[in-house]
């Protein structure tokens, strides 16, 4: 958590030296081997923890708009390293030369409010739908044209009280974005219907819908300085309180998920992973002795040609 830039050698040292009363170090080997034993959740809680403290100590200087907190949620993509068990849970990317091992990364950013590292074969929007439920009420979430499908738009809205949002469609989306695109108008009220992809989905998370179902949504059209012209996807219907004219504005927010990408990966290095096997909650049943003079041949790695560093057992970036 000190963000080491040293030999794990000379960090250990320097790491004791600061403990009042410590008159020893521990060895490279013994810190490696109980570092292995620290789990996940510790972090994922350590997370909510300061995140939680933050709004409860600073929550009244948050700045708001129209009296929500915005939150951009993203995804991108993180090289994992390359070995057999994290192949096998994660997946590969492939292209012409190498299949490198890969995880999907999904953020939720106002503050880094929640981050989850992920198969690659899970889509960004499979990956936030599980998260919608968990969205604070004074949130609101803005995404890019990834992320609308009926089903997302139905998660949001199925609560006693909506989780808002904005979201970037494609023009084509459906039917009713189609018409709206043709038309004159700035902004209009309309129904989407369920189909019969989205009724399984919506199965799987406990909704029983049928292709009768609907749900109410306000387009907006927003012009680019480029002259393009692209719409939205909203359940702030009010036009009183949410002229059109806002949102234009509002949506270019959502890029500041893009800098706090930046961050994780190129200054908190987030893909020089210490940790090398795929954690499970299973119980080891088993112990086996080791057995000494026991040798491997030697694995040759296939290396990325382009980035920053790469992904590699025991590396990390001096700065």
């Amino acid at each position: 958590m000190n963000m080491l830039k040293k030999s794990l050698s000379i960090g250990l040292n320097e790491f004791f030296e600061i403990i009042p009363q410590a008159n020893q170090c521990c060895s490279k080997a013994a810190f490696s081997l109980q570092r292995m034993k620290l789990q996940y959740d510790f972090f994922a809680w350590w997370n909510v923890i300061l995140v939680n403290s933050f709004y409860s100590h600073y929550g009244d200087e948050v700045k708001r708009w129209r009296g929500y907190r915005l939150m951009a949620v993203d995804g991108s993509t993180a090289y994992l390293i390359n070995k057999q068990e994290v192949i096998d849970y994660f997946g590969v990317q492939n292209n012409q030369s190498v299949s490198v091992a890969m995880g999907r990364i999904i953020l939720l950013y106002e503050i880094n409010i929640s981050s989850h590292l992920l198969p690659i074969t899970c889509s960004e929007q499979e990956a936030v739908n599980e998260l919608i439920p968990f969205y604070d009420f004074d949130v609101l979430a803005i995404y890019d044209r990834g992320y609308p499908s009926f089903t997302s738009i139905y998660l949001h809205l199925a609560h006693e009280q909506e989780r808002k949002f904005v979201m970037r469609s494609r023009t084509g989306f459906n039917r009713e974005v189609k018409d709206f695109m043709r038309s004159k108008d700035k902004c209009r009220v309309v129904h989407f219907k369920a189909g019969k992809k989205s009724v399984t989905d919506l199965a799987k998370h406990g909704y029983i819908l049928t292709t009768s179902g609907n749900v109410e949504v306000r387009l907006i059209k927003v012009k680019l300085d480029t002259g393009v012209t692209e719409v939205l996807i909203t359940n702030l219907y009010d036009e009183t309180r949410y002229p059109a004219a806002l949102f234009k504005e509002l949506y270019f927010k959502l890029w500041g998920v893009e800098t706090n990408c930046n961050l994780q990966k190129n200054t908190l290095q987030l893909e020089a992973f210490s940790r090398q096997k795929v954690i499970r909650k299973t119980i080891l049943k088993a112990l086996r002795a080791i057995r000494p003079h026991r040798k491997y041949g030697r694995v040759f790695k296939c290396k990325r040609t382009k980035g920053k560093y790469q992904t590699l057992t025991n590396y990390k970036r001096a700065i």
